[in-house]
């Protein structure tokens, strides 16, 4: 279980989040839903510490991250995937020395396994004959999906993204929820997206968290939203 209590962020004299708990399930897919701009990228990073929270505890598995010393807290690192919004690939390399990067910083395999783990990767969301490419050369689901292959290469046991299927065509999205559909049948990985796209978190969620003005109004499974929560979310006051 992923325990947050009482989490509060605020950037300047912006309030965020306002103290919020949950209680997230291990190895289940959950999704965050909100408008824009009501915490929900903040949320996810804050989940593991890529965004220090002003106050609260997050607990994985009985231990608070937030308490991790710096060595602690890169050990807990190297077993998550994220997947930012933006795909945050590194321009000057090719897609194939994103990923090798990426593993030799994060792994002690040799090169020759490396290398034979890139290729796998890029097999597996279909970008097997796009190594050679750099990221300015691939259209914005193609960066997707190469982010996708680089937090998936280390088969981490937590995997998070951040708006995987927005602003890309639909054959794109399409892609990436098959493999999230996927993954999520493995049984193994605990997979948390925030998202806009409803269709998906009907189609794939098990678990449920709403975030708007910087609450979380339910968490809770998935088949115990009622659609009159959802509409509540994004209407405008």
């Amino acid at each position: 279980m992923i325990v947050v209590e009482n989490i509060s962020k605020s950037f300047g004299q912006t309030l965020v989040l306002d103290r919020v708990s949950a209680e997230i399930p291990l190895c289940k897919t959950t999704f965050i839903l909100g408008p824009s701009g009501h915490g929900k990228t903040v949320f996810l990073k804050t989940l593991i510490a890529l965004l220090k929270p002003d106050q609260g505890r997050i607990r994985f598995n009985g231990s608070d991250i937030l308490e991790f010393r710096e060595k602690a807290l890169y050990r807990f690192w190297t077993g998550v995937g994220f997947v930012f919004q933006e795909s945050a690939l590194i321009d000057s390399l090719t897609v194939k020395d994103n990923l090798s990067l990426f593993l030799s910083y994060q792994t002690e395999q040799a090169g020759g396994t490396i290398q034979q783990k890139v290729r796998d990767m890029l097999a597996t969301v279909g970008l097997e004959n796009m190594g050679n490419k750099f990221p300015e050369e691939l259209s914005g689901g193609m960066k997707k999906r190469a982010a996708v292959a680089r937090a998936l290469a280390k088969d981490p046991p937590f995997l998070f993204l951040d708006e995987p299927t927005t602003g890309i065509d639909e054959g794109n999205a399409g892609a990436i929820k098959k493999l999230i559909a996927r993954l999520s049948g493995e049984g193994h990985r605990t997979t948390i997206i925030a998202t806009h796209d409803l269709r998906m978190m009907r189609e794939l969620a098990d678990f449920v968290l709403l975030i708007k003005n910087r609450k979380i109004l339910f968490a809770g499974p998935a088949s115990q939203i009622e659609e009159s929560r959802l509409q509540d979310l994004y209407r405008t006051e």
